[in-house]
């Protein structure tokens, strides 16, 4: 039986009649009238499987660069450890629609946003907070690490529970 086999496929190969497997590559190979042509992915991206796509470590514990060559390790004792290839897919990013364009041709923009929306008011309002609490009180003789203000007082002990004397003033006349 097996004898038979090889017969045919020498005399297929001598009169070159195609056998079944290359009959079958040249069907793929031929699109067919009226199908949609497909894209083909593209090739994955061969990276190491060390940290950050590293495909060797030196001896000294160093990575080079992904797919440095093995004399990156010459001045560090060497190549220590090398990290197997690993096939990793292109990311595709679908094609972007093209931007809504109004009547005289300019593209659509965004409306602005009501006069009740301004976001500096409030990032102000947060920084005259903080300002209010570095102002010098009337009559201050001390400021705590917490920066709690102690007026009319000059014992540290008042701050003893709040970070220690930051910054102490003298006492007016």
């Amino acid at each position: 039986m097996r004898t038979l086999r090889y017969g045919v496929a020498c005399i297929a190969v001598l009169f070159g009649t195609p056998t079944v497997l290359q009959a079958q590559q040249q069907e793929a190979a031929v699109p067919v009238a009226g199908s949609p042509t497909r894209r083909q992915p593209p090739p994955p991206v061969m990276r190491g499987s060390g940290p950050n796509g590293a495909t060797i470590r030196c001896r000294d514990g160093s990575y080079p660069a992904p797919m440095a060559p093995d004399t990156a390790c010459e001045g560090k004792g060497g190549v220590g450890v090398r990290f197997p290839l690993q096939a990793t897919p292109q990311q595709v990013a679908p094609p972007a629609p093209p931007p809504a364009m109004r009547a005289a041709g300019r593209p659509e923009t965004r409306p602005a946003p009501p006069d009740s929306f301004v976001p500096w008011r409030e990032r102000a309002a947060r920084v005259e907070a903080e300002n209010e609490k570095l102002r010098l009180p009337e009559g201050a003789t001390m400021r705590c690490g917490d920066g709690t203000w102690i007026v009319r007082d000059t014992t540290s002990a008042r701050c003893a529970g709040r970070g220690g004397v930051q910054l102490r003033f003298a006492g007016r006349p």
